[in-house]
């Protein structure tokens, strides 16, 4: 099924969109504050416990207040769609059976789930296959709303922000050494000894039905980043001297939601095809922030902190924590990719092209 024709134009439909976005970073800010001024009255009245218990206490805080975002922003997006139909409830239920069946036979296999939303007392998923469905599809859609809001939130600040920041780029003298520059230099690892004349971006297609294609180009580098990124967690000695096992591993599958904040930002540049135009060749800003993103979060930190790990706990024992966290990554990306790629990305990159040209574009 393909989306709705616009109405009002797409001069309307951008100004609508910014009124939305506006009301939304007002409200991320607001939530921002709260979870943090709540996460320190709870850690003030626990008593000090370590690093572990406000990073915890601030993600769950985070996660309920996205909730409510994702069910309002999924009410004012879902006409927005290209898939909006009954295929969807009837993937997803076949989805989270497949889950079920995962959930129960590790389970007998001696790893036991804890999940949010379950009808047992204890926080083993010890349960039917019945029970188990219930329990799963509860939770997915708990994820899926959670995603709608931090996905909601990011475009938002996105659609405002990399116009922005690609005039800046364009207007920018490299051999200027203002901290700003150097940032920005930084980012999206410009060479500083070639002279970029201008910026550029698109053209762009427009997508009437979901972009398969690039989907499969995406699933791959978004699973790194959500496998990566909560491995800080589960391999952190930090958190695994200050929290159970359980906790910790609850808390890199809280921490893989909020994945869309990484990604986002160089994948719209990469698909809105910002460049900098130089007389050699053209220098490509997303692959370029994408570069230096994956630097900072390389392997080999990673590896270390395994290394480190291994003199805490068996490597049975780290295993077992991977078993029950992949079990949960691979949905959350796939989540992630759905909620984009199907609401908000042909509308994103429309929007940082449409005003990048507005603004700042060069005949």
């Amino acid at each position: 099924m393909t989306a709705r024709s616009d109405k009002g134009g797409y001069a309307g439909q951008l100004t609508k969109r910014r009124t939305e976005d506006h009301r939304l970073i007002l409200v991320f800010y607001s939530i921002l504050i709260i979870s943090l001024l709540l996460s320190a009255i709870d850690t003030l009245e626990a008593g000090w416990k370590g690093f572990a218990f406000p990073l915890f206490t601030l993600v769950q805080y985070l996660m309920y207040s996205f909730f409510v975002i994702g069910a309002v922003v999924f009410l004012l997006r879902f006409s927005r769609g290209h898939i909006r139909t009954l295929w969807t409830v009837v993937g997803v239920g076949a989805v989270c059976l497949l889950v079920s069946l995962a959930a129960v036979q590790l389970d007998s296999m001696g790893y036991p789930i804890s999940l949010y939303f379950q009808p047992s007392q204890n926080d083993l998923l010890a349960l039917n296959l019945w029970d188990a469905f219930i329990s799963v599809t509860l939770n997915f859609i708990w994820a899926y709303l959670i995603c709608f809001g931090v996905i909601g939130v990011s475009c938002a600040l996105l659609r405002r922000n990399i116009p922005r920041l690609l005039c800046y780029v364009q207007s920018m003298d490299v051999t200027v050494k203002s901290w700003r520059n150097r940032m920005v230099i930084g980012a999206f690892s410009l060479p500083t000894i070639v002279d970029f004349h201008k910026i550029e971006v698109g053209p762009i297609d427009g997508h009437r039905t979901f972009p398969l294609k690039q989907v499969r180009k995406n699933l791959l580098l978004i699973l790194y980043f959500a496998i990566l990124i909560p491995s800080y967690v589960l391999l952190n000695p930090l958190f695994l001297q200050q929290a159970e096992t359980t906790e910790v591993i609850s808390f890199a599958i809280g921490a893989s939601l909020f994945i869309p904040v990484i990604v986002l930002p160089f994948s719209s540049m990469i698909d809105s095809k910002a460049r900098a135009i130089n007389k050699g060749r053209d220098f490509d800003l997303g692959r370029g922030f994408r570069r230096t993103v994956m630097n900072f979060t390389g392997l080999g930190t990673l590896l270390l902190l395994f290394l480190i790990t291994t003199q805490m706990k068996s490597v049975q024992d780290i295993a077992a924590m991977y078993a029950l966290y992949m079990f949960v990554a691979v949905a959350v990306a796939m989540i992630f990719i759905y909620v984009y790629y199907n609401y908000f990305q042909n509308d994103l990159i429309h929007d940082i092209v449409e005003q990048f040209n507005e603004r700042c574009g060069r005949n």
